[in-house]
């Protein structure tokens, strides 16, 4: 009986330590993702359009997000707008072939990022993912113009790996 309870109250404390460690991860992915709206010029990520990936304001917005991305432990860095049915890529941070242009159909539901678009609202998904060999945590925040209008939303998808490993061993040591 006393073994069995042992077992219990360590498996609830592994799970505790395990939510409050993606809960950290997920606060800072959404304070980076923060950061990174208040530095791009929204004004300039407005004007954008599809075909326009050859112009100097998305080359300068590509490469500042490439440089945050790298410089904030992220794997993705991406802005998303949105015609309130669908959401779009914008501006991609990832300098591969594998990038995605202007106009490309974001995975996410517009009802997903309604609160982000239409409130002003940063929002963290509390749960890593596992995408393409990833582990990630993602977050969104609304970018705005000069004029204080919402114009389109930073996405960042954190780097979860060493968080994900964390978790891997502390199940382990429970067993």
């Amino acid at each position: 009986c006393i073994l069995v309870m042992s077992f219990s109250i360590s498996g609830i404390a592994s799970k505790s330590m395990e939510e409050e460690m993606v809960k950290m991860a997920a606060d800072k992915a959404r304070a980076i993702a923060v950061l990174v709206a208040n530095q791009v010029d929204g004004d300039e990520i407005a004007k954008l359009r599809p075909g326009d990936e050859k112009l100097f304001v998305y080359t300068e917005a590509k490469e500042l997000l490439s440089k945050l991305k790298k410089e904030s432990n992220v794997l993705y860095m991406y802005t998303l707008y949105t015609d309130k049915s669908a959401v779009y890529y914008g501006v991609d941070g990832d300098r591969s072939v594998d990038y995605c242009p202007i106009g490309e159909v974001f995975p996410e539901s517009y009802a997903f990022l309604h609160s982000v678009f239409e409130k002003g609202h940063s929002i963290a998904i509390e749960e890593i993912t596992y995408e393409d060999d990833e582990y990630l945590i993602t977050s969104y925040a609304p970018m705005y113009d000069s004029q204080g209008n919402i114009v389109c939303a930073i996405g960042v998808d954190y780097d979860a790996e060493l968080i994900q490993a964390d978790i891997d061993a502390l199940q382990l040591s429970t067993l």
